[in-house]
């Protein structure tokens, strides 16, 4: 059993204006001994497939995304797993819950040496992909 010693402040800060801001927040990426963990948004204004994230094919093996879109009053979140074998990428989608309609379909691939996070948005209406992405490395 892991025993963590007592915390000396709160976790999160009791002032009404900061009721859902954690002390000490973390700004900017997390590079860890076997991967990375890191924040990025992309907005898209057509309905071409449309790299909203990559990473490098030789670096890293695996990614978990999540995945937050925004069209107007529309939201869409989903997580995305990914895979590589250097020369394919495979991902499963899962976890979707949308206020509406499905905002956009999620792939991926490899293309020079990157993994690709693609999305295809069901409109031309501007949309906002939000990423957090948690990285494994080969």
């Amino acid at each position: 059993m892991i025993r963590r010693p007592p915390r000396s402040t709160p976790l999160y800060s009791s002032a009404a204006s900061d009721v859902y801001k954690r002390q000490g927040d973390l700004t900017g990426n997390v590079y860890l001994s076997q991967g990375f963990v890191y924040s990025g948004s992309t907005t898209v204004t057509s309905t071409s497939q449309t790299a909203i994230d990559t990473f490098p094919a030789a670096t890293y093996r695996s990614a978990k995304y999540q995945v937050q879109v925004t069209r107007g009053s529309e939201y869409h979140i989903t997580e995305v797993y990914l895979v590589h074998d250097g020369t394919s990428s495979y991902g499963t989608e899962y976890a979707t819950i949308k206020t509406g309609s499905q905002l956009a379909t999620f792939d991926s691939d490899i293309s020079d040496g990157f993994v690709r996070l693609l999305a295809t948005p069901t409109s031309s209406s501007s949309t906002v992909f939000k990423v957090i992405a948690t990285l494994t490395k080969v």
